[in-house]
């Protein structure tokens, strides 16, 4: 005899309920999904951008102070009308640290990731070069000429190019921080964006998937129960409720390789006369009441199980 097959268990349905439910899906749910981790991912892009953003805000305060500190050394060399030691070394200080502020500041320009992409009114180019070239050349010149002491020519410079030059880059710097204060705020408002879209959009996945979970899980349970229904409906007699010849003959083997037993096969007398007498439904309670008293009489492992007709047996 084949071997029957087996009753799925609680967690074979359970994977399947989840298979089904996540493999099952409609496409447009892993529409949704994909649209909520692009989300994400943008969310993340963009705060990295307004980072960036907010780097090159300290990197313009830090341009701005050198510039400044650049001036008022200049200021104090044509107060004295000479450029000594120091002046000279915080002169050259103050050059190095507002080009290297300058190319950190095009360095950054160069890093701006989304925000400058996908929103119009966006600022671009964000460099000081121009003016920043044409205030340290002004005041190099300017200083060269008070070192050897033409200081009316100095003077003449001074009014006519350092100045200028000073104020063209101060507003520069101010225009420039201006937009960067516009696209952080941008960056911002996309972040929250971005951000209450991914929110909404797990939100409505999640509840999506455990609704299909939790109706996948049911169907599984229904199934799982009809399964052990239907076992149960192939080895046991639909009238007495005991095993039937089938079962009986699996559950012998199991209990031959098990031990000795002992195999005990009844036939009850009269159940013709008593059909007979007062119909099937007669025979049918007789044979149920027999059924009852035998599964009430087996001792701790025995079976009772019905062969077919009025004939029934005993495992022991």
């Amino acid at each position: 005899m084949a071997p029957d097959p087996p009753v799925p268990t609680r967690r074979a349905a359970w994977r399947v309920a989840v298979r089904e439910s996540l493999l099952g899906a409609p496409a447009w749910l892993y529409a949704l999904l994909t649209l909520t981790l692009l989300s994400a991912a943008l969310s993340a892009v963009v705060i990295q951008d307004v980072a960036r953003h907010q780097r090159t805000l300290l990197t313009l305060a830090d341009a701005r102070t050198a510039a400044f500190a650049l001036n008022a050394v200049e200021w104090q060399a044509r107060a004295r009308g000479s450029l000594d030691a120091d002046l000279s070394a915080e002169a050259r200080a103050c050059l190095a640290d507002l080009r290297r502020f300058t190319a950190r500041l095009e360095q950054l320009s160069r890093e701006d990731l989304l925000i400058a992409r996908v929103h119009p009114h966006a600022p671009g180019d964000h460099t000081l070069n121009r003016q920043v070239a044409a205030y340290t050349g002004a005041v190099q010149t300017l200083l060269d000429l008070i070192a050897r002491g033409q200081l009316e020519a100095a003077a003449q410079m001074d009014e006519t190019q350092v100045d200028p030059a000073f104020t063209a880059l101060r507003d520069r710097i101010s225009d420039v921080r201006a937009a960067e204060e516009a696209t952080v705020e941008i960056g911002r408002q996309l972040t929250l964006l971005l951000t209450a879209l991914t929110a909404l959009g797990a939100l409505v996945t999640a509840a999506l998937l455990a609704a299909r979970l939790n109706r996948s899980l049911h169907q599984a349970r229904a199934w799982h129960a009809e399964a052990k229904r239907q076992r149960e409906r192939e080895e046991r007699d639909p009238l007495t409720g005991l095993w039937n010849r089938r079962s009986l003959q699996r559950q012998f083997t199991l209990a031959q390789a098990a031990g000795p037993l002992c195999v005990a096969v009844l036939d009850l007398n009269r159940l013709k006369a008593i059909n007979d007498l007062g119909g099937h439904g007669a025979g049918d309670a007789h044979l149920t009441r027999v059924a009852h008293a035998l599964q009430a009489a087996l001792p701790e492992g025995g079976v009772a199980a019905r062969l077919g007709g009025d004939e029934f047996a005993l495992l022991l």
